[in-house]
């Protein structure tokens, strides 16, 4: 093959399979389920903690690119812009978020697991730290503990 092509052809590939696997995290993890039914409808103005780690349905792990907050009506969610590909900002309501029993820590990490859509039933997995962050910013509708 020609070496100029090459110029061409690996950034096109490159780019291709990230487009596909932030595809495929959206749809592994559920935040594309999510975003059908809570995709935020306006710019989030709460307090908001940005590089965090959250681990979704089926052990779907966003690193350190995911910003979260919250307010007295809701959750907020959004992706680093970079990986913003099929994960648009979400916004869901403290009615459609239970949270449940702590689970064993998860890469020496203490989590606080949520529920996210009443229907959906997606987990979300938030460090300790960042829970007790939002907690705070929640204005007493942080959920209390569901026994499921």
């Amino acid at each position: 093959m020609d070496r100029h092509l090459w110029i061409v052809v690996f950034p096109a590939f490159f780019v291709a399979a990230f487009l596909v696997i932030s595809f495929l995290m959206s749809w592994i993890g559920g935040w594309g389920a999510l975003a059908r039914s809570f995709r935020a409808q306006s710019e989030f103005r709460g307090d908001k903690q940005t590089g965090q780690r959250v681990r979704m349905r089926w052990r779907a792990g966003y690193n350190y690119c995911v910003t979260i907050g919250c307010d007295a009506s809701g959750l907020y969610l959004a992706m680093n812009w970079l990986y913003r590909f099929q994960h648009p900002p979400l916004f869901i309501p403290w009615n459609e978020i239970a949270r449940l029993r702590p689970r064993p820590q998860y890469l020496g990490l203490e989590t606080v697991p949520l529920r996210l859509g009443s229907d959906l039933r997606i987990p979300l997995y938030v460090t300790a730290r960042a829970a007790q962050n939002l907690e705070r910013a929640a204005d007493g509708h942080w959920p209390i503990e569901s026994p499921e």
